[in-house]
C-alpha cells in the first residue's frame, strides 16, 4: 500500500482453494488498498500534527516564563540604579563638575526607560495571555483617570485633552481598558511633534462594537507605517530619537481582540493620527470573551 510515493503496508489476501481474481476484483483491491493507505498515513500526519502542537505549547510557555521572569528580575536593579544616581546627584552634586552631573542624569534616564520597557514587557504577557474579567465601565472615569495621570505632561506641553461623547458605559476589563488608553494617549504626547496641541479621547457605536478612538493633530505617520503600526516592537520613522519600547500598540491591538474586537490606525503625514479600539456590545459583567467571537 502505497501513499504519496511510499509504502505504508502490506496487504496480504490468502485462502484455502486456488483462485484467480478477475480485473474488477483487482481494481477493487487496489482502491481499497489506496483507502487504508491513505487512511494510515492521515493516522501518522494526526499524530505527528499532535506532536508539534504540544511541542510549540511547552515552548511557549518556555518563553513567557523566561520574558516574564527576566521582567520581573530586572525591574528591582533598574529601580535601584535609578535611585543610586539621583541620590549621588543629590548629595554628591556640589563636588561634581557639569559632566559629572550630565552622567548622572544620564544615568537616571536609562533606567528609567529600561524601567518603563520592563514594565511594557509585563503589560503586554498580561495583555496576552490574561483572560479579561469583564465588568460595568463608565467611561466618563476612566478618562477622567488617565486625564489625571497626565495632566503635568499636558500641561507642559500646552496640550489639551478633549473628550467627546463618554457619557456612556461598557462592558469590559477595566485595567485592561484604562491600560489600552493609557498607551494610545501616551504615545500621542510622545509622539505627536512639536506642532501637535490637542488631543481627543472619545466613544461612538453601531449595532455591534462600541468603538473608542484617541485622535490628535500632530505629524501623523507614513502609510507604509502604518501597516505594521500593532507588531511586537513596532517603531515608526516618526518615533524615532523618542524612549520607546514599541510595544504600546501591540497591548492596545491585544487588549482589542480580547473583547471580542479589533484596533486600526487612520492617519497621514502632517494630518494628524487617529486610533481605533473596538469592542464587542454583547460582552457579560463577570464573564469571558469567547473566543470565537
Amino acid at each position: 500500500m502505497i501513499s504519496i510515493n511510499r509504502v505504508v503496508g502490506v496487504m496480504n489476501l490468502a485462502t484455502g482453494r486456488p483462485f484467480e481474481l478477475d480485473y474488477r476484483e483487482i481494481d477493487l483491491l487496489h482502491v481499497l488498498g489506496s483507502q487504508i493507505a491513505s487512511a494510515i498515513e492521515n493516522l501518522r500526519l494526526n499524530r505527528e500534527l499532535g506532536e508539534k502542537i504540544q511541542q510549540l505549547r511547552e515552548r511557549k510557555e518556555t518563553i513567557k516564563f523566561f520574558a516574564y521572569s527576566i521582567a520581573h528580575d530586572l525591574k528591582s536593579p533598574a529601580i535601584s540604579i535609578h535611585g543610586f544616581s539621583r541620590r549621588l546627584k543629590d548629595k554628591c552634586g556640589i563636588r561634581l563638575d557639569e559632566r559629572g552631573k550630565g552622567y548622572c542624569e544620564q544615568i537616571q534616564r536609562l533606567a528609567e526607560h529600561m524601567v518603563n520597557m520592563l514594565e511594557d514587557i509585563n503589560a503586554y504577557i498580561a495583555a496576552k495571555e490574561v483572560q479579561p474579567r469583564f465588568e460595568v465601565v463608565k467611561l466618563k472615569e476612566v478618562i477622567g483617570q488617565i486625564k489625571s495621570e497626565f495632566e503635568d505632561r499636558l500641561k507642559s506641553g500646552a496640550i489639551k485633552l478633549l473628550p467627546h461623547n463618554i457619557e456612556t458605559e461598557v462592558v469590559a476589563d477595566k485595567k485592561a481598558l484604562i491600560r489600552a488608553l493609557r498607551n494610545l494617549v501616551d504615545n500621542a504626547i510622545k509622539y505627536g511633534g512639536p506642532g501637535m496641541n490637542e488631543i481627543k479621547i472619545g466613544h461612538s457605536e453601531n449595532g455591534e462594537f462600541h468603538i473608542l478612538s484617541v485622535t490628535d493633530n500632530g505629524v501623523g505617520i507614513p502609510r507604509e507605517d502604518a501597516e505594521g503600526l500593532f507588531n511586537v516592537f513596532q517603531r515608526t520613522r516618526t518615533s524615532q530619537g523618542t524612549a520607546g519600547s514599541g510595544l504600546g500598540l501591540a497591548v492596545v491591538k491585544e487588549v482589542a481582540e480580547k473583547h471580542g474586537g479589533r484596533a486600526w490606525v487612520e492617519s497621514e503625514p502632517d494630518r494628524g493620527t487617529a486610533i481605533y479600539m473596538a469592542i464587542k456590545k454583547n460582552l457579560v459583567s463577570g464573564g469571558e470573551c469567547d473566543e470565537s467571537l
